[in-house]
């Protein structure tokens, strides 16, 4: 094979790989969880003209039960999530029907979140500590912001609270001796949980010897 015909042959080599990555269909994002009713849009690269025919498939669904998906790649989850709650949403290349990119979609019931503060109340002496705990479920994101109010009191009569929930109580009794703790969830900031603190003097400290009064004989 001489010069010339090796250069043909590169350039109808580079032509047909240009073809084939041409008629690829990436779709974007690949791969997405929705909860029922959401949507989403989708977009691809790699089509001729950019012109793709939109399709909905799942093991669990068919027809509209797999959801909705607009000639522009708006996908509309359905109203029930099926099961298997997995759809895959298809891209088909028009000018090349061989051609087509897929992506999956979880479909989740929507889910609630919620917190939870335990103890749910305590009694304490005047500056006297209590480790609180909050858990918060319906999330991935669990961080919750802690606070202290009361109906007797104001900002640092009510005692205060760390970033990690120990709450350290005033130094003197509001009137009425109760603090509140609240934990408010970071992903949903509607959501919070409480825990009531009843605030006290310190008890005097009594010491008792029992038995009160004794007799010792000699030796004994």
């Amino acid at each position: 094979m001489n010069r010339n015909q090796r250069v043909a042959w590169t350039i109808i080599l580079l032509i047909a790989l240009s073809r084939v990555a041409a008629a690829s269909v990436i779709v974007s994002p690949s791969s997405a969880q929705l909860k029922p009713g959401a949507q989403l849009q989708f977009s691809t690269t790699g089509a001729a003209n950019d012109v793709v025919i939109w399709g909905l498939m799942g093991a669990g669904c068919s027809g509209i039960s797999c959801g909705e998906i607009t000639a522009d790649g708006l996908y509309t989850a359905p109203a029930i999530a099926p099961s298997p709650s997995t759809v895959t949403v298809t891209a088909t290349s028009l000018s090349d029907l061989s051609q087509a990119g897929t992506a999956t979609v979880t479909i989740g019931s929507p889910t609630s979140v919620a917190v939870f503060v335990s103890p749910s109340s305590v009694t304490l002496s005047v500056k006297g500590q209590q480790q609180f705990a909050a858990s918060v479920t319906g999330s991935s994101n669990t961080g919750v912001r802690w606070s202290v109010s009361g109906t007797g009191c104001v900002a640092g009569s009510c005692g205060s609270i760390s970033p990690t929930g120990l709450y350290t109580a005033p130094p003197t009794v509001p009137t009425p001796a109760l603090a509140t703790v609240t934990a408010t969830s970071l992903a949903d900031p509607t959501k919070s949980n409480s825990a009531s603190v009843l605030i006290q003097l310190a008890s005097a400290v009594s010491v008792s010897v029992v038995p009160a009064t004794a007799q010792v004989f000699p030796g004994g």
